[in-house]
């Protein structure tokens, strides 16, 4: 799994472009869920556009939680990751 319940995590995937990049709080694991993801329900911390169930297509406020499968979500952490290491540079006085 990308994410872990507390992460602040970003919405890199979605069938709405609006939601792509929305900010989200990990609230809970919920199960695998259809084509065997693993599903989160997260707090939406902007608004967002539900893509499925009844509010599906109706822009909702922050604070709202919604379902939202594991690959459709980066975590935000501090500290080093493979992707973001910083290097480390020497100066030469000479």
């Amino acid at each position: 799994m990308n994410c872990k319940k507390g992460d602040l995590a970003i919405k890199t995937r979605s069938r709405q472009g609006s939601n792509i990049g929305a900010l989200l709080r990990v609230v809970r694991w919920v199960g695998e869920g259809p084509r065997d993801s693993d599903n989160w329900e997260v707090e939406a911390l902007q608004s967002i556009v539900p893509t499925h169930g009844p509010d599906a297509g109706r822009r909702l406020p922050p604070g709202v939680r919604v379902l939202v499968p594991d690959w459709c979500l980066t975590p935000l952490r501090g500290g080093d990751t493979a992707d973001t290491k910083q290097k480390e540079v020497c100066h030469d006085a000479n």
